[in-house]
């Protein structure tokens, strides 16, 4: 595996999202904040379905894969499954929204405005690229053993 496929790069690619999201919170750009937090916890997901061998599918919302592979994880790491699918999903129906705009304004999509979701949703993210981060750099150590 190329390196830069490897779950550790995408803990990178994260990171700099959050880091863009926090940026983006200072601004005030909320539907940033939220574009850049699914974006992090896409590439959050992507790293733990890699860092168990998982290949995962080329669209947005990957949490349901975490669901169904969850025998692949520790017991630790399945315990937040339901909690990092149902945010993969929140994020991605929101994600043409929080890029292009809302045509109805009705919906999960109104809320890209919101400041309190947009800080719910970086604080989130933050929550999942730790818990992935913790679940790499597990399974890292453990491979190098």
């Amino acid at each position: 595996m190329n390196p830069e496929d490897g779950p550790e790069e995408f803990l990178v690619r994260a990171d700099e999202r959050v880091r863009a999201a926090r940026a983006a919170l200072g601004r005030r750009r909320t539907p940033d904040v939220v574009r850049f937090s699914q974006e992090a916890v896409e590439l959050s997901l992507k790293s733990a379905l890699r860092s168990a061998g998982i290949d995962y599918p080329k669209f947005h919302d990957v949490g349901f894969v975490l669901e169904d592979h969850r025998d692949k994880f520790p017991a630790w790491f399945r315990s937040a499954i339901p909690e990092m699918a149902e945010l993969s999903h929140a994020l991605a129906d929101r994600r043409e929204a929080a890029l292009y705009g809302s045509q109805k304004g009705v919906g999960p999509t109104r809320d890209v405005r919101d400041p309190r979701r947009a800080r719910e949703f970086l604080q989130r993210a933050t929550v999942v690229l730790g818990t992935v981060r913790k679940l790499v750099q597990g399974s890292t150590s453990a491979r190098s053993e």
